[in-house]
């Protein structure tokens, strides 16, 4: 998984796990018993290893849970879609899933997709796995973490979204044409 960079904070160098924006607790909440539970079988089963822990993250426009397993080294990242899947301005999460299969071995930090799963009776629609990524989840309409509050630290950021976006528009589109034929 791309390492996300430090910035400068009032001359500290700040890393992306030295803070943490946490959700509110109905948020945290949002999966009732029999989802985790389902979740956890499919995981398992999926993953091949036992699920330590579940952890939403956020609950918006999607369902974001981060996975833990018995093994410290491994660590994933649910992602259900919520809202809006059935308009023109996202892709179903099939395409998703294929498009990160295709970027992972691109200069774009993009998380290695996992799994893929279609079944609806696990959380009631399809919803990708990816490998977790070090960073903070910044709901929508929250304040911007702490380390991001400085000018220096948004033009750096700034900066690494150009980078990323020159980094995309370097990638053939050849290998994504049969996803959206």
């Amino acid at each position: 998984c791309p390492t996300p960079a430090s910035v400068t904070v009032d001359d500290e160098e700040v890393t992306p796990d030295d803070e943490e924006v946490t959700p509110d607790a109905d948020e945290r909440e949002s999966l009732d018993a029999d989802e985790r539970a389902a979740l956890r079988r499919w995981l398992a089963a999926t993953l091949r290893e036992p699920v330590d822990s579940l952890s939403v993250l956020a609950d918006g426009l999607n369902l974001v849970v981060a996975v833990s397993t018995t093994s410290e080294a491994d660590a994933y990242v649910v992602r259900r879609p919520n809202e809006f899947r059935e308009t023109a301005l996202f892709v179903d999460t099939a395409t998703e899933y294929a498009v990160l299969e295709r970027l992972v071995e691109t200069p774009v930090p993009v998380p290695e997709p996992v799994a893929h799963c279609t079944d609806p009776s696990v959380l009631g629609a399809p919803f990708v796995v990816t490998e977790h990524c070090d960073g903070a989840v910044v709901p929508l309409g929250a304040r911007l973490p702490e380390r991001y509050r400085t000018l220096a630290a948004r033009e750096q950021l700034t900066w690494e979204t150009v980078d990323t976006l020159a980094h995309l528009h370097e990638v053939p589109v050849d290998q994504f044409r049969d996803l959206f034929a």
